[in-house]
């Protein structure tokens, strides 16, 4: 950037260290200003599809992820209740081929760890940790961030990519509510040591039944495999990793086939996330501040693509950032230009993914029939569109 400083970041989070990388492969510096003091990652999974693989191999972090990624050769898909295939989608060597990039499952606290390592090697990246954002000021042709101990950093922009509850939008946005989904995440691990097939084969599973799924793919470079149960259910309460009642959620899968549900009560502790489907924002901007990931357009998990448009958005901000260098809220609208289209693209269809996943029957059967009838390499082949993904032209 021309003057004013480094490029100000709220949150330390997939896509604030993936924009800090990106700025810095550009020669543009930046602070990153993180409230926690120590990751909170644990417990959870993320899917990463050619488009994500592929922007975190130009960002030069898939090296540090691959040891620890899994490479799912198939996604099949089963009958929740009676645990029937129908139908198994290329991955692997097909998917990459297609592409150009692998189809990877990892432990979400292994790409943070290999995001913040990649960002913390890099001289133009700065993280602050413990700086807990309370609000921000213009002040000309800068931004100020002022921290609720009363600590300021300055910069010539600033990027809110402080997730589902981001401070940055509550203050652009004070009305836009978030909007409870009526569906909850419940997360888990579970060793490989303890997984019989089909859990600890190479591959991601997903088990379909009226009002919910259980997902389970291998993480940790196929030591363990990751959990996710998502059920219709009333408000569990505000955060991230609340505490599940082990009993009450292993009751609530009883419908599922005994094979999964024998294996997810091997899981000793579970954590449950609400998911949310807010209406999207008029804008992600204004001016030198704008939204990043979750904090611009929070994306239900039925197309498995929330981190991946995350890393997304902050290749194409670094790249408008680095394009019109002094004028940086046209390159903040340019970036918003690119990127809204293809956002709200992925929130409906992952919104009538989740429709499709929790039919219940008669309407089930018409799905589960088309899922057996269908070649999977066409199925695959309806989503190109996401996981073809390189690169977003800037006017």
């Amino acid at each position: 950037m021309t003057g004013g400083g480094p490029v100000l970041i709220a949150g330390g989070g997939i896509g604030g260290l993936a924009l800090a990388i990106a700025l810095a492969r550009h020669g543009i510096a930046s602070r990153v200003l993180e409230r926690r003091r120590e990751p909170a990652e644990a417990g959870a999974g993320i899917q990463l599809g050619p488009n994500a693989v592929g922007a975190l191999s130009r960002l030069g972090v898939a090296a540090r992820l691959m040891p620890a990624a899994g490479q799912p050769e198939c996604l099949r898909v089963r009958d929740g209740g009676s645990g029937r295939l129908l139908t198994e989608l290329p991955l692997g060597g097909w998917i990459s081929g297609r592409h150009g990039a692998p189809y990877w499952v990892a432990h979400r606290a292994d790409l943070h760890a290999s995001l913040l390592a990649t960002a913390a090697s890099l001289a133009l990246v700065e993280i602050v940790i413990g700086f807990d954002l309370a609000s921000f000021r213009i002040e000309g042709a800068t931004v100020q961030a002022h921290a609720s101990d009363g600590g300021v950093r300055e910069g010539p922009v600033l990027v809110g990519a402080d997730g589902i509850w981001s401070t940055v939008r509550r203050q652009l946005w004070p009305n836009a509510a978030l909007g409870y989904s009526g569906k909850t995440a419940a997360r888990a691990v579970i060793g490989c040591d303890a997984a019989p097939a089909p859990f600890s084969d190479m591959a991601t599973g997903v088990w379909l039944a009226s009002g919910g799924h259980v997902v389970h793919y291998p993480v940790r470079g196929g030591t363990e495999v990751a959990l996710v149960a998502i059920l219709e259910e009333g408000w569990p309460g505000e955060g991230w990793g609340l505490p599940v009642d082990r009993g009450g959620l292993l009751a609530r899968l009883r419908p599922f086939s005994s094979q999964l549900t024998g294996f997810l009560a091997l899981a000793e502790e579970w954590r449950r996330w609400p998911l949310y489907d807010p209406a999207p924002l008029e804008r992600w901007s204004q001016g030198r501040v704008t939204l990043l990931g979750d904090a611009a357009h929070p994306v239900l998990p039925f197309l498995a693509q929330g981190g991946a448009l995350a890393i997304e958005d902050a290749e194409t901000l670094a790249a408008a950032l680095r394009a019109w260098p002094s004028e940086p809220a046209t390159a903040i609208d340019r970036y918003e230009r690119a990127r809204r289209p293809r956002a709200a693209r992925m929130q409906l269809a992952s919104r009538r993914n989740g429709r499709i996943y929790h039919l219940p029957k008669p309407a089930a059967l018409v799905r589960d029939l088309a899922l057996r009838v269908l070649p999977g390499s066409r199925v695959m082949a309806l989503y190109d569109w996401i996981y073809g993904w390189k690169r977003d032209p800037l006017d």
